[in-house]
């Protein structure tokens, strides 16, 4: 059957009736989701009526579940600054660590086409401390201070603002609410 077919709503209209179906003036979407619906159903039911078993039940489930589990179970993307301690791990020096870093995650946003703002102002920060020790205008020691202090505080802001989210998460879910009348008085919990 033709997709063409499958949104047919005269088609559908007409079908078992015995009439010409009639010709329908301007077409909702309701009535063409309806129309998918029904005849995914129909399709459906007849493919069922042939499997065995427990999988007549499951089968459905799974075809409306599995695609959701997808979205659901991908990780978050790693923060820039975790390139960058990776790098920190492996030397000492505090330009080969922002080269290393600096690499690591640009391929990492490359293959997952996913850099975030805040990354490429971490990547940015770094470049410019990198520059700094390269022209001699201050020493490693110094820029990996000044580093780690920036770390910390992009760490702190990306913590809070997960806290904040997830308090307004729990703030917005709906709650039971108890009541007790004693007499005339009732209050509500």
């Amino acid at each position: 059957m033709t997709a063409a077919q499958l949104l047919d709503v005269e088609h559908l209209k007409g079908r078992g009736s015995g009439q010409r179906p009639q010709r329908a003036g301007a077409r909702h979407s309701s009535d063409l989701l309806n129309v998918l619906i029904v005849r995914f159903l129909r399709l459906t039911s007849r493919k069922r009526k042939n499997m065995g078993g427990k999988l007549r039940s499951i089968w459905p489930v799974a075809f409306f579940v599995v695609p959701l589990m997808g979205c659901a179970m991908r990780p978050a993307p790693p923060s820039a600054w975790t390139f960058y301690d990776q790098c920190a791990r492996r030397s000492s020096s505090f330009i080969a660590t922002a080269e290393c870093g600096k690499a690591n995650r640009n391929a990492y946003c490359e293959a997952h086409n996913s850099c975030s703002a805040t990354g490429n102002a971490f990547v940015l920060y770094t470049d410019s401390l990198e520059a700094s020790v390269k022209d001699h205008e201050m020493t490693e020691a110094e820029a990996q201070r000044k580093w780690v202090e920036f770390r910390m505080d992009q760490s702190n802001a990306a913590r809070q603002q997960a806290l904040e989210a997830k308090a307004i998460r729990l703030q917005s879910a709906p709650r039971s609410t108890t009541c007790y009348t004693t007499g005339s008085i009732t209050n509500c919990y």
